[in-house]
């Protein structure tokens, strides 16, 4: 397959990624503590962190595993998931 072809597969599972983290987002804006859409938040950016990885996309991979890290922390308790992380959060999708 062609990279252009390749590229473009990839592009599309990161739109789709997104587009369930996006609708985490919006879920957990009502319910913040529910760990079920912590986990699915985190896998999504997981995956768009593989995805970009696998095309040496290493700005993204940097950006991706530092959203990681921030929900891993939520995940922990460590930091709670409120109204400025979740603002950032749809910011750092966008």
């Amino acid at each position: 397959m062609p990279q252009d072809a390749n590229f473009a597969l990839l592009k599309d599972e990161v739109m789709e990624m997104l587009g369930d983290l996006d609708a985490a987002l919006l879920e957990l804006d009502k319910a913040p503590g529910d760990k079920e859409l912590l986990n699915r938040a985190f896998r999504d950016i997981h995956t768009v962190k593989g995805a970009c990885d696998m095309f040496g996309l290493a700005a993204m991979v940097a950006f991706a595993h530092d959203m990681e890290t921030v929900f891993d922390q939520v995940r922990g308790g460590k930091i709670p998931f409120d109204r400025e992380l979740l603002d950032l959060a749809f910011a750092a999708k966008d």
